[in-house]
């Protein structure tokens, strides 16, 4: 929280759901609460997603880019109509907030470095950057030395591979609201 707190600059690649800081709270509640946890805990943990996204919306914001996979906006998670609800709601953040560009990586795009995982990648303006690898039970901020590349990697996989990937954002957006527009018929 403290890197989205000081970032000028945050890249995030999500093959297979919706980034954490463009999450609705019943999105967050149907990835939180599929495991046995305490209902106060899932409210806790939603509670804290949902806040987060003041980052996105605060007085002088960082740029967000969110490369998302086809396929999370396809998966359904929490049922049509939370689905559609969270769609609508990356459309809307789009839309309000010119600080949050969201492109969509389509599926059977061929290969590129972003099939190798998810990752977060912050820049800050005083600060080399730093990446945030995220598993299911941990995580792992990877950053440079002076002889590493490590970071450099994914600021190449995010500048070159995956935008020559995804579609343009004016594209992203019109296939986000074609698939809110799918499940409303099909639901």
């Amino acid at each position: 929280m403290e890197y989205e707190r000081t970032c000028n600059k945050l890249t995030v690649w999500a093959p297979l759901l919706i980034p954490g800081l463009l999450q609705t709270g019943d999105y967050a509640r149907a990835l939180i609460g599929r495991r046995d946890r305490p209902l106060a805990d899932v409210e806790s943990r939603v509670k804290l997603r949902v806040g987060r996204r003041e980052t996105l919306t605060r007085r002088n914001p960082p740029e967000y880019r969110a490369f998302i996979g086809e396929q999370a906006l396809r998966q359904g998670v929490g049922g049509p109509e939370v689905m559609a609800d969270q769609l609508r709601f990356v459309l809307k953040l789009n839309e309000e907030h010119e600080n949050v560009t969201t492109l969509v990586v389509p599926i059977g795009n061929g290969a590129h470095d972003g099939l190798s995982g998810p990752f977060e990648l912050y820049e800050f303006p005083d600060n080399p950057p730093s990446v945030l690898l995220e598993h299911l039970r941990s995580s792992l901020f990877l950053s440079d030395d002076d002889d590493g590349d490590d970071v450099q990697g994914f600021l190449d996989a995010a500048e070159k591979d995956l935008r020559r990937a995804a579609h343009s954002e004016e594209d992203s957006l019109a296939l986000i609201a074609e698939i809110v527009e799918e499940i409303e018929r099909t639901g």
